[in-house]
């Protein structure tokens, strides 16, 4: 599995492509010392210190590298490599040639090991631009390198070193800050990718709601997009009380270490990337996974935003290669899954250090966590990630970071993608939500519940006239929830008040009913898939608030939405 893209590491990395290229240059250069004397060797030394001057690595040598992947083999995540794969991914590690190496680099950037980004490598051909690439077809020269420190990405920025980056945007609240601070702006032209199960919660079995959390002690790294997805999912709900439990975590200096004090019994959950790990903990169940939430964690190309404005062909080019990329990912679907991307893993392999001892299936696994987007999704999911990047403004902020949220409109810049419509938009068709859900769903505990305070007029299934700011304003709010949760199931319940000492006749049921047809009426307009939805009409038997005060009545005339797992064992 990949280590977390979200936080700093704290593992040694792998020597990288260009120390190993500086190795046998050294090493060449001492055969010719002989006869052009020692000044050679120190003219090449210089030459690749001039280079790459700013970077440092840790070496782990050859017997460490087949000590990894017999590791990997040996736990079943792995298998040979195929041939063909193994020389292609040999190839992609050959030095550039020379007409390449002193060619201009149209753009520079820096990905981190996570699978996601993966996109832009493959449209590259690899860590700069190849021959017949997608980016080479594009007239582009692009350099990427790999780096895992956040803190060395953002200030590789904010120095002008690299053009752009790839970032979670769940976290660029924080990031944003830090470059307004430092002078910089920063422009996302492209959601790359999705979260689809590789982040979530895992608790012991008596933990089944966000809500029963509030009383269990949380592990999760410091500081992690990780623990702001629980915050999160902490806010959505209004019997919780999220600042309350936030006294509950247990902050821990990586995910690692988190996961191993759930396995070893000192927290009741966990909040993690590394689900697996957490689940091999007995007596322990996944609760939530971001399967349940694809647009609760997305990532994107993050760009200098005088870089973009200024190079503007740049830029879609990058995004048209992404495009490409992830069109061959959806044109193979009926293909066999190992089989199907040989030659894009050989250059993943070539090009991500983490990767390099991966087989076809240990690679279709780990990209299996993310759902990369191409033309058509963009389009769908920038006005989410707006909202997302709002609410983790919030959230950041309840953590002890100071954000700001007035920039999301500059930030999120669709016209970089805009000018590909007509070369991707019919290639890409978006697939209906297949969740269906069954009345007997509501036999479980739900994941997620909130009292909608939507006013109606009394004994009527109608909204007040007077407080439609209000109603519209709640409704759109839990429109915006279930596009984020787009693979849970709603339940959606009508109440009524009732007259101090009466109980619920045929008229409240039938009452109650209608009323909840209203917001789902309402969210289907709006895109929401109907068959996920499921209505009751509770009657008068579910009051929030005493019906002996007018106050109190007004209360119980309400809709209570609750989110539940779209699947269950």
């Amino acid at each position: 599995m990949s280590k977390d893209r979200r936080n700093n590491y704290d593992e040694p990395r792998r020597l990288k492509w260009w120390a190993k290229l500086l190795v046998v240059a050294m090493a060449a250069s001492l055969v010719v010392a002989g006869w052009k004397g020692i000044p050679l060797l120190e003219e090449k030394v210089e030459e690749y210190k001039e280079n790459f001057q700013s970077e440092e690595t840790t070496s782990l040598n050859v017997e460490e590298s087949q000590s990894l992947y017999e590791e990997n083999l040996s736990n079943g995540k792995d298998e040979d490599l195929p041939e063909e794969s193994s020389k292609a991914a040999e190839e992609s590690k050959q030095p550039e040639k020379e007409e390449n190496s002193k060619a201009k680099v149209t753009a520079r950037g820096y990905s981190n090991s996570f699978a996601g980004y993966t996109s832009a490598i493959v449209a590259n051909g690899g860590l700069r631009t190849t021959t017949n690439s997608y980016y080479d077809a594009n007239g582009l020269d692009v350099s990427i390198k790999i780096e895992d420190d956040d803190n060395v990405i953002i200030e590789a920025f904010k120095n002008d070193e690299i053009d752009f980056f790839f970032m979670t945007v769940n976290k660029m609240p924080i990031v944003c800050k830090e470059l307004q601070e430092a002078g910089k702006e920063a422009v996302i032209p492209y959601i790359t990718d999705t979260s689809t199960g590789g982040d979530g919660i895992v608790a012991n079995n008596e933990y089944n709601s966000i809500a029963s959390l509030q009383n269990a002690r949380i592990g999760m790294a410091r500081d992690s997009v990780s623990e702001a997805m629980l915050i999160w999912l902490l806010n959505m709900q209004n019997e919780v009380d999220a600042n309350a439990v936030i006294s509950n975590f247990e902050l821990y200096n990586s995910t690692q270490e988190a996961v191993d004090a759930f396995v070893r019994g000192e927290v009741e959950a966990v909040a993690t990337w590394d689900l697996a790990s957490a689940l091999e903990k007995e007596g322990s169940h996944l609760l939530f996974s971001s399967k349940d939430a694809e647009y609760l964690i997305i990532d994107a190309l993050v760009v200098d935003k005088d870089f973009a404005e200024q190079n503007p062909d740049v830029v879609t080019g990058i995004i048209d290669g992404c495009i490409a990329v992830v069109s061959d990912i959806n044109s193979n679907e009926n293909a066999d899954k190992e089989d199907r991307f040989i030659n894009e893993y050989a250059i993943i392999r070539g090009s991500v250090p983490d990767f390099e001892t991966y087989g076809n299936k240990a690679m279709t696994e780990l990209l299996g966590d993310s759902r990369q987007l191409g033309y058509a999704k963009n389009i769908e999911v920038f006005e989410i990630a707006k909202g997302i990047y709002e609410d983790f403004c919030a959230v950041w902020n309840q953590i002890g970071f100071e954000t700001s949220a007035s920039n999301v409109d500059s930030l999120f810049d669709m016209s970089y993608i805009t000018p590909l419509q007509s070369k991707w938009e019919s290639s890409e068709v978006l697939a209906k939500e297949s969740i269906i859900a069954a009345e007997t769903d509501i036999d479980r505990e739900a994941l997620m519940s909130y009292t909608a305070h939507i006013l109606f007029v009394p004994n009527m299934a109608e909204l007040r006239e007077d407080k439609e700011e209000e109603n519209m304003a709640m409704l759109d709010e839990f429109v915006r929830r279930a596009k984020i949760l787009n693979k849970t199931i709603i339940i959606i319940e009508g109440n009524v008040s009732l007259s101090p000492g009466n109980t619920s006749g045929e008229f409240d049921y039938k009452l109650s009913y209608e009323r909840a047809k209203v917001p789902k009426e309402y969210m289907v307009e709006q895109g929401i898939d109907a068959e996920r939805i499921v209505i009751i009409g509770n009657g008068g038997d579910k009051p929030i608030a005493t019906n002996d005060t007018p106050e109190g009545r007004e209360l119980n005339r309400n809709c209570i939405f609750s989110f539940y797992q779209g699947e269950t064992e």
